[in-house]
């Protein structure tokens, strides 16, 4: 079990760094829906959970069409969403909406994010 979180933990990282444009906020690519007010962050990190339990349903029936992306991918990502679930949760415990829009003003800046 140890080298499996260990093997999640370097595929957070290499993803976080993409997703963030190697930026120090691990949430960021997640908080967007929130800033855009299409859901709060929290429910868009479970969705893509639920993305996930659905392919590994699917998958446990019947080979998938994607041939990428296998069955140990899918329960990694499952993993790391669940992980990062609960990383957010703990550092947002005391957050007001007052925070998130303050912080969101200062840190987003769209003109450097097109490229």
């Amino acid at each position: 079990m140890r080298a499996t979180f260990d093997e999640c933990l370097a595929i957070t990282e290499r993803k976080n760094h993409d997703y963030t444009q190697g930026g120090d906020n691990a949430f960021k690519n997640f908080e967007l829906v929130e800033y855009l007010g299409v859901s709060e962050t929290a429910e868009a990190i479970f969705m893509r959970m639920s993305d996930k339990f659905s392919r590994i349903a699917t998958l446990l029936k019947r080979d998938g069409l994607v041939t990428d992306e296998k069955m140990e991918d899918t329960i990694k990502d499952l993993i790391n969403y669940l992980a990062i679930l609960r990383a957010y949760l703990g550092a947002t415990k005391n957050r007001t909406p007052t925070d998130f829009v303050e912080k969101h003003n200062n840190e987003i800046n769209w003109e450097n994010e097109k490229s």
